[in-house]
């Protein structure tokens, strides 16, 4: 496709972007055409043809935005590099320091998490954010996710975290819990992990993974729920799970269930705020969570380790709309 510049006849000016994704020196110079009505935006037509700059070659443009870059396909010019457009959260606890008032989102989604009351650890291990297993009130809390499973939603979850393995199954993030409190937990069970959606009607497990997640060393784990095809897939340290979807596609939830998990309730980091006492002491470095509408294609289990590989590299970088 072709990208666009939004606003109406302007100079810009691309930069072609470093390895460290800076933009360098040697700038082009490119005119856009005036755009007639808000919906017929000016196009990059007049950009050097993408054979001449190669194909997968990006640019900064100063006119789109701070950090806004643009991607040549070899025959054309594709959309922006911003973040992506279905974040709820992305936490990077190696930015911050004791005395933060909660963990951070930084995908500017809103997503900003409070520490809550009992958890008195936060930030007593550097790099990390940590959590406590005393009460209800011992992790974080972030907005309402209101995950719509039902309607075709489709959630992506990215941890990479460090936990001792529980003695029993505990709930150590979501908003719901059982069919009295409609939404979705993930669990350690023992040192595997499993998730749950739940509504009034009943509730769906999924499988334990095969690899452990929670045996007190560094891991990351990766959950993706396809509320369209009913069906998800898990990652343990950017690898699909062998017991699910034989770890090369995606397997079918509860049977093809349709579970309602719309909530309004909070969602929490380190219990859910209906799991009472259910709760983990975890050590976080970094949390991404990103909810696609039922209109957007779930990325297959390839592309999806891709992604998650991408962030396990550097867990500070936002996923962009290109990736994503």
């Amino acid at each position: 496709m072709s990208a666009y510049i939004p606003n109406g006849t302007e100079l810009v000016t691309l930069y072609p972007v470093n390895a460290s994704g800076q933009p360098s020196s040697n700038g082009v110079n490119v005119t856009s055409a005036a755009a007639a009505t808000p919906t017929a935006a000016s196009t990059f037509a007049n950009i050097p043809a993408a054979s001449l700059v190669g194909a997968g070659t990006r640019y900064y443009a100063t006119d789109v935005g701070a950090g806004s870059m643009w991607v040549s396909n070899g025959t054309g010019w594709e959309g922006s590099v911003a973040q992506n457009s279905y974040y709820f959260f992305h936490g990077f606890a190696g930015g911050q320091i004791s005395g933060d008032g909660g963990f951070y989102d930084m995908s500017g989604a809103g997503g900003y998490a409070p520490t809550q009351a009992s958890n008195n650890v936060a930030f007593n291990n550097a790099g990390y954010v940590t959590t406590v297993a005393t009460t209800a009130a011992a992790g974080f809390i972030a907005p309402n996710l209101n995950f719509d499973y039902k309607n075709g939603q489709k959630l992506i979850v990215w941890c990479l975290q460090k936990t001792a393995t529980p003695g029993g199954a505990t709930t150590f993030m979501g908003d719901g819990f059982g069919t009295s409190h409609p939404g979705i937990r993930f669990r350690a069970n023992t040192a595997q992990m499993d998730f749950a959606l739940s509504d009034a009607n009943g509730q769906q497990v999924s499988s334990a993974t095969a690899s452990n997640c929670f045996d007190g060393t560094l891991h990351s784990f990766g959950i993706v729920i396809d509320g369209s095809g009913k069906q998800y897939q898990m990652w343990v340290d950017e690898t699909p799970d062998s017991v699910v979807g034989s770890g090369i596609n995606y397997a079918s939830f509860g049977g093809g269930a349709t579970i309602d998990t719309r909530t309004v309730t909070a969602f929490g980091i380190g219990n859910t705020p209906n799991s009472g006492t259910d709760t983990l002491a975890m050590q976080i470095r970094a949390l991404a969570i990103l909810r696609l509408p039922s209109t957007r294609a779930v990325p297959n289990v390839a592309q999806m380790t891709s992604i998650f590989k991408q962030l396990r590299y550097n867990p500070a970088q936002l996923l962009t709309n290109l990736v994503l």
